[in-house]
């Protein structure tokens, strides 16, 4: 008897509940972010969400999923129009799913105004056609990351070149010390080796973002100087490296230079990590300096995260609040200081943050926003620049001709029927 009353019950609370006109339901925003590498990043995310919550009288959730799984988990809402009310975007997102963001200019244009503007990275990132179609959030970039001992050993100063880092980093080989900038299917070589094609006046496409331009005079310097610097000054295993390869190769004393974030300096500070050979600090030998420029000048890949809102979405106005609470300087100070300087601010009014500011080994972030850009460069981002970005088509590339599998000719041959094959919708046919 009492557990039919105990049923009657649950369903006379539920029905009531379901009875109840909306406004007297609280209301609730969703949010999908892929888990930061900082674990403290998310955790003061999830805290501005609660605040704000309570703030408001509302439930503001914060789901957070792998890098690997968010690109399907985001295809599947926008297929079912139905999800969460703010989305995370990254690379060509806003452009390949414009018609299903809502127009967020009032909210940017109140964000640049209140914290000083935003830097031109974030037009070529979240604008389709007149209208911002994404927050500029923050990036991670790419500096050239040297060992200073190491170079001082061999009797040099930080390189400002490409072929600066070609003659020191074969003085670097010869002690045992090569430069590690991966060639593999890797983020981070990806971003490398894009800067040093803009480097050389090489790209993708025109400006246009339709016309395939990667089979150039241009191009082919670049390929050949990649052969020339992985014979002369490359560790061979570069190759085959990952994302996390050559923070092991830097933390573990085997590599002089690499591209990354400020990630492997914050390691071998936490850990407090030695030099195997003096027993330093490795913190101390460390330090990050402005990509090398090339032949046509100084260029820099960022990578960047967005955040939308589906247009779908039911609570458009309170996403855009909870948005603005997050900017917010109280908010935002405390979001970039557990970041520890890996998220780099597209306003430029929280780029003289302390945590960037009061470190030297960061110093790069108040210079590099200048030579900074991102996939689709010269043209805009677009969905078939992204694919050439998955597919490691540019890595392959200088990759082929490195380890002599192609000459660099037939490399840049490869590459553009590749290319050609993504932007005429023909991939993998």
């Amino acid at each position: 008897m009492k557990r039919w009353i105990l049923r009657l019950a649950v369903v006379l609370a539920m029905a009531f509940a379901l009875s109840l006109p909306a406004a007297a339901q609280k209301q609730e925003i969703t949010v999908l972010v892929w888990s930061h590498f900082i674990p403290d990043v998310d955790k003061v995310l999830k805290k501005h969400a609660e605040e704000f919550g309570a703030a408001k009288g509302v439930t503001v959730r914060i789901d957070t999923i792998d890098l690997k799984q968010f690109a399907s988990k985001k295809a599947a809402e926008a297929q079912a129009k139905s999800g969460h009310d703010i989305i995370m975007n990254y690379g060509a997102d806003p452009m390949l799913y414009d018609k299903l963001l809502a127009d967020v200019d009032d909210l940017v244009g109140d964000l640049g105004k209140a914290y000083g503007e935003l830097i031109p990275l974030a037009a070529e990132t979240c604008k389709v056609g007149e209208h911002w179609k994404s927050v500029p959030w923050y990036y991670y970039p790419y500096p050239l990351v040297v060992r200073t001992d190491l170079i001082a050993q061999v009797g040099e100063k930080a390189p400002d070149t490409w072929d600066d880092v070609l003659r020191i980093g074969a003085k670097l080989k010869k002690i045992g010390k090569p430069v590690g900038i991966q060639l593999g299917h890797s983020r981070d070589g990806n971003g490398a080796m894009l800067a040093l094609m803009w480097g050389y006046g090489a790209a993708i496409t025109a400006k246009d973002g339709k016309t395939v331009t990667i089979n150039s005079p241009e191009t082919i310097k670049a390929v050949e100087f990649v052969k020339a610097l992985y014979a002369d000054a490359m560790d061979p295993e570069v190759i085959s490296w990952d994302d996390a390869a050559n923070n092991r190769a830097v933390l573990a004393g085997t590599c002089s230079m690499a591209f990354n974030s400020p990630s492997i300096y914050k390691a071998a500070k936490s850990k407090d990590i030695r030099v195997a050979e003096t027993d330093k600090p490795l913190a101390d030998a460390i330090d990050h300096i402005l990509p090398p420029a090339g032949p046509k000048g100084r260029f820099a890949f960022a990578d960047c995260l967005t955040l939308g809102i589906w247009e779908f979405s039911k609570n458009k106005e309170l996403a855009k609040e909870f948005l603005k609470y997050h900017f917010a300087k109280k908010q935002f100070d405390e979001f970039l200081e557990v970041a520890v300087g890996y998220n780099v601010p597209f306003l430029q009014g929280y780029r003289s943050h302390t945590v960037f500011t009061s470190d030297p080994k960061i110093r790069f972030v108040g210079e590099i926003g200048k030579y900074e850009h991102t996939i689709g460069f010269p043209g805009p981002v677009t969905a078939h620049s992204q694919v050439v970005w998955d597919m490691f088509i540019i890595n392959d590339m200088f990759a082929y001709a490195a380890t002599g599998k192609k000459s660099p000719k037939e490399a840049v041959e490869w590459a553009e029927k590749e290319i050609k094959a993504i932007y005429a919708g023909k991939a993998g046919q």
